[in-house]
Protein backbone atom coordinates (compact mmCIF):
# COMPACT_ATOMS: atom_id res chain seq x y z
CA UNK A 1 0.00 0.00 0.00
CA UNK A 2 1.27 3.84 -0.94
CA UNK A 3 0.90 5.71 2.53
CA UNK A 4 1.30 9.14 2.46
CA UNK A 5 2.75 11.07 6.13
CA UNK A 6 1.56 14.48 6.62
CA UNK A 7 3.18 16.81 9.35
CA UNK A 8 4.02 20.72 9.93
CA UNK A 9 6.95 19.23 12.03
CA UNK A 10 9.19 15.99 10.83
CA UNK A 11 13.28 15.31 11.67
CA UNK A 12 14.11 18.93 12.17
CA UNK A 13 12.35 19.64 15.33
CA UNK A 14 11.84 17.64 17.83
CA UNK A 15 8.49 17.36 19.03
CA UNK A 16 5.82 14.91 20.04
CA UNK A 17 4.26 15.04 16.79
CA UNK A 18 7.66 14.21 14.84
CA UNK A 19 8.52 10.85 17.39
CA UNK A 20 5.06 9.38 16.50
CA UNK A 21 5.36 10.29 12.77
CA UNK A 22 8.91 8.49 12.95
CA UNK A 23 7.65 5.48 14.85
CA UNK A 24 4.94 5.06 12.16
CA UNK A 25 6.84 5.58 9.41
CA UNK A 26 9.28 3.39 10.69
CA UNK A 27 6.81 0.36 11.62
CA UNK A 28 4.58 1.02 8.27
CA UNK A 29 8.04 0.62 5.86
CA UNK A 30 8.58 -3.44 7.93
CA UNK A 31 5.66 -4.28 7.20
CA UNK A 32 6.14 -3.69 3.58
CA UNK A 33 4.44 -0.57 2.28
CA UNK A 34 5.37 2.07 0.33
CA UNK A 35 5.67 5.26 2.47
CA UNK A 36 6.51 8.76 2.22
CA UNK A 37 6.43 11.86 4.41
CA UNK A 38 5.85 15.43 3.27
CA UNK A 39 6.67 17.85 5.69
CA UNK A 40 8.22 21.59 6.29
CA UNK A 41 11.41 22.25 5.16
CA UNK A 42 13.72 23.73 7.99
CA UNK A 43 15.11 26.37 4.78
CA UNK A 44 13.70 29.01 2.74
CA UNK A 45 14.06 25.90 -0.32
CA UNK A 46 12.31 23.10 -0.74
CA UNK A 47 13.83 19.77 -1.13
CA UNK A 48 13.51 15.93 -0.94
CA UNK A 49 16.01 13.45 0.89
CA UNK A 50 14.89 9.56 -0.04
CA UNK A 51 10.86 9.11 0.39
CA UNK A 52 11.16 12.45 2.39
CA UNK A 53 9.68 15.84 1.06
CA UNK A 54 10.29 19.43 2.25
CA UNK A 55 8.52 22.22 1.74
CA UNK A 56 10.18 25.73 1.71
CA UNK A 57 9.07 27.42 4.50
CA UNK A 58 9.78 30.14 6.99
CA UNK A 59 9.37 30.74 10.68
CA UNK A 60 5.76 31.68 12.52
CA UNK A 61 6.36 35.00 13.27
CA UNK A 62 4.57 34.05 17.05
CA UNK A 63 6.06 31.18 17.08
CA UNK A 64 9.42 31.35 16.20
CA UNK A 65 10.35 27.86 16.64
CA UNK A 66 7.52 26.64 14.47
CA UNK A 67 7.76 27.14 10.48
CA UNK A 68 4.97 28.26 7.98
CA UNK A 69 4.66 27.49 4.34
CA UNK A 70 2.13 29.06 1.73
CA UNK A 71 4.11 27.28 -1.50
CA UNK A 72 0.79 24.73 -2.06
CA UNK A 73 2.13 24.83 -5.80
CA UNK A 74 5.63 23.26 -5.85
CA UNK A 75 7.27 20.42 -8.11
CA UNK A 76 7.81 18.40 -5.02
CA UNK A 77 3.88 17.88 -4.42
CA UNK A 78 3.53 17.19 -8.03
CA UNK A 79 6.11 14.08 -7.60
CA UNK A 80 3.43 13.16 -4.86
CA UNK A 81 0.44 14.28 -6.69
CA UNK A 82 1.98 11.80 -9.34
CA UNK A 83 2.98 8.96 -6.80
CA UNK A 84 -0.77 8.94 -6.02
CA UNK A 85 -0.94 7.46 -3.12
CA UNK A 86 -3.66 4.70 -1.90
CA UNK A 87 -4.07 6.68 1.72
CA UNK A 88 -3.29 9.69 3.73
CA UNK A 89 -2.36 9.74 7.26
CA UNK A 90 -2.39 13.65 8.49
CA UNK A 91 -0.61 14.68 11.61
CA UNK A 92 -1.15 18.27 11.82
CA UNK A 93 -3.54 20.17 10.49
CA UNK A 94 -2.11 23.37 9.21
CA UNK A 95 -0.12 24.30 6.31
CA UNK A 96 0.70 20.51 5.62
CA UNK A 97 -2.96 19.55 5.93
CA UNK A 98 -3.95 22.46 2.83
CA UNK A 99 -1.15 20.55 0.85
CA UNK A 100 -2.32 17.22 1.12
CA UNK A 101 -5.70 18.47 0.92
CA UNK A 102 -4.73 18.91 -3.34
CA UNK A 103 -3.79 15.20 -3.19
CA UNK A 104 -6.66 13.64 -1.34
CA UNK A 105 -9.33 16.05 -3.78
CA UNK A 106 -7.92 15.24 -6.76
CA UNK A 107 -8.06 10.97 -6.13
CA UNK A 108 -10.90 11.17 -3.89
CA UNK A 109 -8.65 9.60 -1.37
CA UNK A 110 -9.59 8.29 1.71
CA UNK A 111 -7.35 9.97 4.97
CA UNK A 112 -7.23 9.78 8.25
CA UNK A 113 -6.43 12.70 10.90
CA UNK A 114 -4.74 12.58 14.21
CA UNK A 115 -5.08 15.87 15.95
CA UNK A 116 -1.94 16.23 18.01
CA UNK A 117 -2.84 19.60 19.54
CA UNK A 118 -5.65 21.02 21.82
Amino acid sequence: MKILLTSDSYKFQLNGVTNVVVALEKQLRQMGHDVRVLSLSDKRKSFKIDNEYYIKSVPLPIYPDLDMSFSFFDSLLDELIDWKPDIVHVHTEFFTYVMAKRIIKKYHLPYVMTVHTD
